[in-house]
């Protein structure tokens, strides 16, 4: 098979547009049929002045559905969403026409990037409350108070051992004299900058088209993580940015014609994907799993996917009639792939399989197994029982040895109305459609690009995992992986949902609606999939009375150990106090299974066992949360609500259970708010167990 001219003409398109940055600034990239052709920029910003104020709305109504729910008022949730759908959709709508020019994509993806995290803020104005959160802040104050790194997490020990997030804050606050709280949310503000321009400047990169790429950064942001779980002061909020940073400069390192240009790129890549693995240990194995299938793309669709298409498409159309069925695939077949040159994809994937970052894939996994060598070693045992607890569950599902997950439906025996479940799942539903439009965008226009195929492939790959959240043990695992595969997923469906805003002329209309509506049903699903009903919106963290306020149980207790008891205490606790102890108490609080607080809480009797356990960890004071929600790592933290709402207490634990210390002769109530007490066990561990 004879080959053409080493020109290239995306080559050549790139290397226009490269000459054109640096001639003239001012200078735009535009598609046109296929080809990427430098443009002179307008002036202005467009529609991006409206759009903040429309979007400034919906963030009020936000607000005042956040403080409704405060009070207690009942259908706040009702103004939640109509704030949310108000900010939605006036940057669907721009960002989905051809009209608006490079600059104001820029500013609408980094504004809507940015209103979307203040959500976050004004669910919790005052202080960290989400159950992560309490984790890495006292990992952060270890490193402001002792100025060293690895200081041990009793409640998550895996934590200390990436400390590129408590690093950024600290030094944050050092510098400029905030507390922990202000440095965590600037530095996620900033790390939620970077993940808007990263994902711009990436998606750009690979479809040559700013509209591609402002329309998929929003559908990115519809993802069932982004708006709170994304958005939290974690070890994770702060590697996806950088994970994304690093795909971009690899791609942009790809298509630099210069060398000194290249080889910068190539630096800046390089410690970028350090800073990710030191930062957090999934983000830094996904990026080097992505890295190598970028790596493997185009040998892959060399060697197993061309040939396999080849044959489909010439497949004789005078077949028996038993194999009619793969006459009809192959003839649909040939209407996705459409008219193709085979000569020009063979060059094409020739001419792209001599690049790749395989040298960054190699030093990527290199990084990864130094670090936990050296360092992260106990992140075997972290991840190891929840992986293994995941595959046991999916076999015994199959097996029909255990019963399925079932979806909106809480451990707690909470079901969400119907209207939540349609929205829940025509968001996949949506998302499912505009796969295969997308996926022949790709084949037809970005064959010759192995990340465009690695991103279809993480597209294909997240409707795959979407399996795992029917198990019992799985469906965590299957959530937090769900946010990497859809950075191929927003892209794939961007570029079939704008097809189908550019359908013709009389469907123009109805489409663009439909589009639009789709888009909105995408973001609540993602909202209501993503994150508790209960936890939404901002609960009562503490009740002002006048001049004074009320603290929460949970937080007036770890307040007053700090005060009589002094830091550093060892105590055992419920999920919820010790992280409030941990926090605000100064107390090396333990709490879960290792040690086996959890078990300790949950019986009535004191065996031998517990005593031991008490022995060997040295557990000075015992925590007693009477409420049944202190097992809850975030509804428990806020104020008693007894008004039967979403995040009530007035459910408790069986008195047995709780009166258990009161039965021991040499345990002490030192404490009592009502339904928190705080034991003195010091003594308790050197006597023989009392039943």
């Amino acid at each position: 098979m004879q080959k053409r001219s080493q020109s290239h003409p995306t080559r050549n398109a790139a290397l226009a547009v490269e000459v054109a940055s640096i001639l003239n600034p001012t200078y735009e990239t535009a598609q046109v049929h296929d080809q990427i052709i430098p443009t002179v920029r307008a002036t202005g910003w467009g529609w991006l002045p409206a759009v903040s104020l429309v979007g400034a709305c919906g963030l009020l109504l936000v607000a005042v559905a956040n403080a409704l729910s405060r009070s207690g008022v009942g259908w706040a949730e009702l103004l939640f969403w109509v704030g949310l759908l108000t900010l939605v959709a006036p940057f669907t709508i721009r960002l989905a026409s051809a009209e608006a020019i490079r600059r104001e994509r820029i500013g609408l993806v980094v504004l809507f990037g940015l209103m979307l995290y203040l959500i976050k803020i004004i669910h919790s104005p005052f202080g960290f409350t989400f159950a992560d959160e309490l984790v890495h802040t006292y990992n952060a104050l270890g490193i402001l108070q002792t100025g060293h790194l690895f200081r041990p997490n009793p409640i998550l020990d895996v934590t200390p051992l990436y400390p590129g997030l408590e690093i950024a804050a600290a030094a944050i606050a050092s510098l400029s004299g905030l507390n922990a709280f202000g440095a965590g949310l600037l530095i996620i503000g900033i790390a939620r900058l970077i993940l808007a321009l990263a994902l711009f400047l990436l998606y750009e990169q690979v479809s040559g088209s700013p509209r591609a790429a402002g329309f998929a950064t929003m559908l990115y942001m519809a993802n069932p993580n982004f708006l709170y779980f994304n958005a939290q002061f974690s070890y994770e909020s702060l590697a996806l940015p950088l994970l994304t940073l690093v795909l971009f400069a690899a791609s942009r390192r790809e298509t630099a014609i210069n060398q000194v240009h290249r080889f910068g790129f190539t630096l800046a890549t390089l410690f970028l994907i350090v800073a990710v693995v030191m930062t957090h240990h999934m983000s830094s194995y996904l990026l080097t799993l992505f890295l190598l299938g970028w790596t493997l793309a185009p040998a892959l669709m060399r060697r197993v996917i061309l040939p396999f298409t080849r044959k489909m498409i010439s497949w004789n159309a005078d077949q028996v009639a038993s194999r009619q069925v793969f006459h009809y695939f192959a003839k649909r077949l040939r209407r996705f792939v459409g008219a193709w040159t085979w000569t020009n994809l063979d060059e094409n994937v020739d001419t792209y399989a001599r690049q790749g970052p395989g040298g960054l894939a190699v030093f990527a996994l290199v990084a990864v197994a130094a670090w936990f060598i050296l360092i992260a070693s106990p992140t075997i045992s972290y991840l190891s029982p929840v992986l293994t607890r995941a595959i046991v569950s999916i076999f015994h599902m199959i097996a029909g040895e255990e019963a399925a997950r079932r979806l909106f439906q809480s451990n707690s025996g909470y079901v969400a109305p119907i209207w939540e479940r349609m929205a829940g799942l025509g968001s996949v539903l949506f998302c499912l459609l505009g796969l295969p439009v997308g996926l022949r965008i790709v084949w037809r226009r970005h064959i010759n690009k192995a990340i465009a195929l690695t991103m279809a492939g993480a597209a294909v790959t997240y409707f795959g995992i979407l399996g795992l959240r029917f198990s019992q043990a799985a469906w965590e695992t299957g959530n937090r992986a769900s946010e990497f595969l859809y950075i191929g997923l927003a892209f794939v469906v961007a570029l079939g949902g704008i097809r189908l805003w550019q359908a013709r002329r009389r469907m123009s209309r109805p489409m663009r609606m439909i589009v639009t509506a789709s888009i909105g049903i995408i973001f609540i699903g993602g909202v209501i999939a993503g994150w508790p009903p209960q936890l939404r919106l901002s609960q009562p963290y503490r009740v002002a009375v006048g001049d004074h306020f009320i603290d929460s149980q949970g937080l007036a207790a770890a307040q007053w150990s700090r005060v009589h008891l002094g830091d550093g205490n060892i105590m055992g606790a419920d999920i919820s106090n010790a992280e409030l102890m941990l926090v605000h108490g100064g107390q090396h609080a333990y709490a879960g299974k290792w040690p086996d607080t959890e078990d300790i809480l949950a019986t009535a009797d004191m065996p031998e066992w517990q005593i031991q356990i008490l022995q060997r960890w040295q557990i000075q004071y015992f925590v007693v949360d009477r409420r049944l929600i202190s097992q809850n790592n975030m509804a428990g933290l806020y104020f008693d609500w007894t008004g039967g709402g979403p995040v009530s207490s007035t459910k408790l634990h069986p008195a047995d259970i709780y009166e258990k210390f009161d039965k021991q002769p040499n345990a002490s109530r030192i404490f009592d708010s009502g339904n928190i007490a705080i034991y003195d066990v010091s003594e308790l561990r050197n006597v023989t167990a009392t039943r």
